[in-house]
C-alpha cells in the first residue's frame, strides 16, 4: 500500500497509520551469510541502503534507486566478509538511519 501500514491497537482493532522513515529491522541477527533487511519510506523517492564494516568503508549495497512509500524487504548476502559487526545504513530525503548487525560464520 500507499505508505500505510497496519498497526494492531489494544481494544481499537485494526487502524491504517503512516509508515515513516526508518530501518524496521535487520533479521535474523546475528546472521550467517544472508541478512533481511525492512525498511520504511515516509514518501516515495530515491533510497541508499549500504552497509559498512567496522572501519567505515562500504563493503555492500543492499539498495539503490527509487522506492514508494511504504514498508520494502530486501535481503543481503555477505558473500565472502568475515564475521563482525556491520552498520547497515538507510539514506532517502535528506535522512539517514542505520542499525548494526552481527554476521557470524
Amino acid at each position: 500500500g500507499g505508505g500505510w501500514g497496519v498497526l494492531r491497537v489494544e481494544g481499537a482493532g485494526e487502524v491504517a497509520v503512516p509508515v515513516g522513515f526508518g530501518l524496521r529491522a535487520l533479521y535474523p541477527n546475528p546472521f550467517n551469510g544472508r541478512l533481511g533487511v525492512e525498511f520504511g519510506l515516509g514518501e516515495a523517492g530515491l533510497a541508499r541502503l549500504g552497509v559498512m564494516d567496522g572501519t567505515g568503508r562500504e563493503v555492500g549495497v543492499v539498495a539503490d534507486g527509487y522506492y514508494g512509500a511504504g514498508k520494502h524487504r530486501l535481503a543481503w548476502d555477505a558473500g565472502g566478509l568475515p564475521s563482525g559487526v556491520y552498520l547497515v545504513r538507510l539514506e532517502a530525503s535528506g535522512r539517514t538511519a542505520t542499525a548494526k548487525a552481527l554476521l557470524v560464520k
